[in-house]
């Protein structure tokens, strides 16, 4: 029998504590874990998937109970969403992804194609520096980038509070979630159309009451072809066996 617990602490933002709450009552046992170089791979209800996100200090990249993974159930591997180190919590995001159920509204689609369609001549923030972001900024008026690691044209997350109040579309990563600078953003943005896509999305209503309007995730399809994939340290967009789901407010 695996053991199971839920934890709970006011110094962790709040959307994190609902995302686990809505999942409580699912009962799964865990399968295999693959943590690669940059995607994180869960086997619990279903295949879940996320970001592996790492800091600087390479000496808070570790999961604790690495010799003991395959004894936790899922719902103890979802608490690791709680950790204060990145490299753990983005275990815990795929985790959550695992049992998250799929909602029967969902629709087979990529969410780059509701981003264009709302984008066009308006003004557009994306925080991450995502593939699209060359072709989003042929078609808006204004297009910020801000990324903390940066690329050409990008601008430091420091620098969102002087930009996001005028924008009228947010599109955000769903690693702002792990990271914990989710409802400080979003906080930014009072009045934008919010987009939230990648593979760490949780395709969970939930975030619509958080201000999202439009949330962009993955089902795997191919369990072994993505399994390879990530175990070679693909990129997402390298990924091969994997569905794009949207889902609305």
């Amino acid at each position: 029998m695996k053991k199971e617990y839920f934890l709970s602490s006011s110094k962790i933002n709040s959307i994190k504590h609902a995302l686990i709450q809505s999942v409580k009552g699912i009962e799964t046992d865990s399968g295999q874990i693959l943590v690669g170089a940059n995607l994180t791979l869960v086997q619990g209800a279903h295949w879940g998937m996320a970001s592996t996100l790492t800091e600087a200090d390479v000496h808070r990249n570790f999961i604790e109970e690495i010799a003991d993974l395959d004894t936790l159930s899922v719902h103890m591997l979802i608490q690791k969403l709680l950790s204060e180190r990145l490299f753990e919590a983005s275990l815990g995001m795929a985790a959550l992804n695992s049992v998250l159920p799929l909602p029967p509204a969902m629709q087979s689609a990529d969410a780059y194609a509701e981003i264009e369609s709302r984008s066009a001549g308006k003004k557009v923030a994306v925080v991450g520096h995502f593939p699209f972001v060359n072709r989003l900024q042929k078609i808006a008026e204004q297009c910020w980038v801000f990324e903390r690691r940066l690329q050409d044209g990008d601008l430091p997350s420091e620098e969102m509070p002087n930009y996001l109040p005028d924008v009228e579309v947010l599109v955000l990563t769903a690693q702002i979630i792990t990271n914990n600078c989710f409802h400080h953003i979003i906080s930014l943005a009072p009045h934008a159309y919010k987009i939230m896509l990648g593979p760490s999305t949780p395709m969970s209503p939930v975030l619509f009451d958080y201000g999202l309007d439009v949330i962009g995730g993955i089902r795997v399809q191919n369990a072994r072809q993505v399994y390879d994939y990530i175990a070679r340290g693909a990129h997402f967009k390298q990924l091969k066996g994997i569905e794009k789901i949207t889902l609305k407010r």
